[in-house]
């Protein structure tokens, strides 16, 4: 791994190796094809080709740039440097100019720029902020290929909101990985499933187990303005967030969360058909989230602050939820109601696709001193959401059960149905929760890349295309 002080920036900011990028400089009247080095004095360098930023900063006027080439992957690409800026903060504070520098570059040359940029990422993660613009960048230009772990692994300090991390991150400690695939991530265009609840039991769609099925119909009544509170948070934040990809990403959230909140939306709405006395029970659910995450625009910046940590604390426990949906396939083994099944996994698969966004969108509203704020959250979300979700789940039970009414959710019962595979456990849930609250934490590395996998799989298998196709 090259040290901090083998680099140099650009004009835009991006980021190259001392000795890699070549200028012609006239020097005495004598034309000379040198390399531009951060250390060294003299024209004992000249003699050896090279020259450092304090005398190539003799021979450019202020505010003028020296053109430069830097052969990259066989490619040579054009860039300019500014002598003056190009060494340590000065340089790397420029890095949101990257996308107007590089705008005039061939496809093939911002490639194998986007690749060096890559190969590069930063040395500490006091410096993944600039590095995350250059990361952005890079990823705008497709797909990026093959990558050597070991290269990769100079990286692995680097907090991004993008899952180009998640696989080369988790495989530090994993030798007999060589090579990972670099693909261009983001949050795919909304899919809109449709899912047929006419012959769906809805109070018995987990056959046999009424706890169960209580337990996992409690999602009805929590999701939909629960959903619909995360996106008004997100939504107050997008005019503070400066990162155009945070802004992408938060963007393509607010339609996931949208269709997941009507879907559950339209799942209660035959919960309450069957059953209206629990209707009250979202009532005050509804009035519990508007009063915590707000009813409208959160405009103070430090509330603000807060609902957003509240929101990715929350988003961390939905993730989990989602991590045990892909490894789970007690629900086809058990003839759990297939529609009920697609909706909890196609749910599950987004909520892993868009792990990362509340949590980044926080730290861009709030980068200083995210984390005792969002381990508040967290002590704060994690038994509240809990005791929501049991409360939620004992008020159906105390109505559905047609053979004991005004029954207690039973313990022994629950824990069958999580040794089943039928409930998530929330006791393990909550053990996780310990993750989000430590200080190397971020959303894209904490899931497995086996999962992260499972789940694109789902979105884009044939159980997704059915639904979704019965909704063209």
């Amino acid at each position: 791994m090259a040290d901090v002080c083998d680099f140099l920036y650009t004009q835009g900011g991006l980021r190259f190796q001392s000795g890699s990028a070549r200028v012609s400089v006239v020097i005495d009247g004598v034309t000379h094809d040198l390399r531009v080095i951060r250390n060294g004095k003299g024209r004992s360098r000249i003699a050896r080709g090279e020259i450092n930023l304090h005398d190539l900063a003799l021979h450019v006027s202020h505010g003028e740039f020296v053109d430069a080439t830097v052969l990259l992957d066989g490619i040579q690409v054009p860039l300019r440097i500014d002598p003056r800026t190009a060494m340590g903060r000065e340089g790397r504070v420029k890095s949101g100019g990257i996308f107007e520098e590089t705008s005039s570059l061939s496809l093939d040359e911002k490639v194998a720029l986007a690749r060096s940029q890559i190969r590069s990422l930063p040395y500490s993660h006091a410096n993944s902020d600039e590095a995350r613009v250059r990361l952005n960048w890079a990823l705008e230009q497709g797909d990026l290929g093959v990558f050597g772990v070991e290269e990769l692994r100079r990286g692995s300090q680097l907090q991004s909101s993008h899952e180009v991390l998640t696989t080369f991150v988790s495989t530090r400690h994993a030798p007999t990985v060589k090579n990972v695939t670099l693909t261009k991530p983001s949050i795919s265009t909304p899919r809109r499933p449709h899912f047929d609840w006419s012959e769906t039991p809805i109070n018995s769609w987990v056959p046999g187990d009424l706890d169960a099925t209580c337990m996992l119909n409690a999602m009805h009544v929590l999701f939909p303005e629960g959903e619909r509170a995360f996106c008004r948070v997100l939504v107050s934040a997008l005019d503070r967030i400066d990162d155009d990809a945070v802004v992408r990403d938060v963007k393509g959230f607010l339609a996931q969360e949208g269709l997941h909140a009507r879907a559950h939306a339209e799942a209660f709405a035959q919960l309450a058909a069957s059953t209206p006395q629990i209707e009250w029970t979202q009532d005050a659910a509804a009035r519990a989230f508007r009063f915590l995450l707000g009813a409208g625009k959160t405009r103070n910046r430090l509330l603000l602050a807060w609902r957003l940590a509240s929101v990715a604390a929350v988003e961390h426990l939905t993730t989990a939820i989602g991590e045990w949906t892909m490894n789970n396939e007690r629900f086809a083994e058990h003839g759990c109601d297939t529609q009920m099944s697609a909706l909890v996994k196609w749910h599950g698969a987004e909520e892993i696709e868009h792990r990362s966004v509340a949590f980044d969108a926080h730290r861009a509203v709030q980068p200083r001193l995210s984390r005792p704020v969002r381990v508040a959250a967290m002590a704060f979300w994690l038994p509240t959401m809990t005791l929501l979700w049991v409360l939620s789940a004992q008020a159906l039970l105390w109505h559905v059960d047609s053979r004991q009414r005004h029954r207690l959710l039973s313990p022994r019962a629950v824990r069958r149905a999580v040794h089943n595979g039928l409930v998530p456990d929330l006791l393990a849930i909550a053990k996780g929760a310990a993750a989000f609250c430590k200080a190397g934490y971020h959303p894209s590395t904490h899931v497995a890349p086996e999962v992260v996998a499972a789940a694109e799989a789902w979105l884009s298998g044939a159980a997704m295309r059915q639904h979704t196709q019965a909704s063209a």
